[in-house]
């Protein structure tokens, strides 16, 4: 992204769909995940600032956003879903992760650049494919 996301923005990474490094036909629909806000109590819950399973008090969390702005303002907080793609939204996992803001794209747009992507690796195996069983018959 050009510029740091708005708060409750959809976002994906190109980096972050499951089986990436298999055949294209395996590859799971990118992982979706919204942009938060800093002072949202979610995002601290459990971290080493506020340890446990309770949520942050929000006026504690305000003040500790405040003594750390100059660490995390090339970040944002994601609230990653990690989902099975078997045609039911079931989530299987959540989990809120500090990202490099200029690594994001849009989901709608890297769901999209995806599916281009994995057409093309298909095109490309196939194209292999051709070429190998040509060599082979030639032989």
């Amino acid at each position: 992204m050009e510029t740091k996301p708005k708060v409750f923005t959809i976002v994906g990474d190109k980096n972050r769909y499951p089986y990436k490094g298999m055949h294209p036909d395996c590859w799971e629909k990118p992982h979706r995940g919204i942009v938060l806000s800093e002072l949202d109590p979610i995002v601290w819950r459990g971290s080493l600032a506020f340890p446990g399973n309770e949520y942050p008090d929000p006026v504690d969390v305000a003040k500790h956003v405040q003594s750390v702005s100059h660490i995390v303002d090339d970040r944002v907080p994601v609230l990653w879903y990690f989902v099975n793609d078997c045609g039911i939204m079931k989530v299987l996992h959540s989990k809120v992760m500090w990202e490099d803001w200029s690594g994001l794209e849009l989901w709608d747009e890297l769901y999209k650049w995806w599916k281009n992507e994995r057409e093309e690796e298909n095109k490309r195996r196939l194209i292999s494919l051709e070429k190998e069983i040509e060599a082979n018959e030639s032989t």
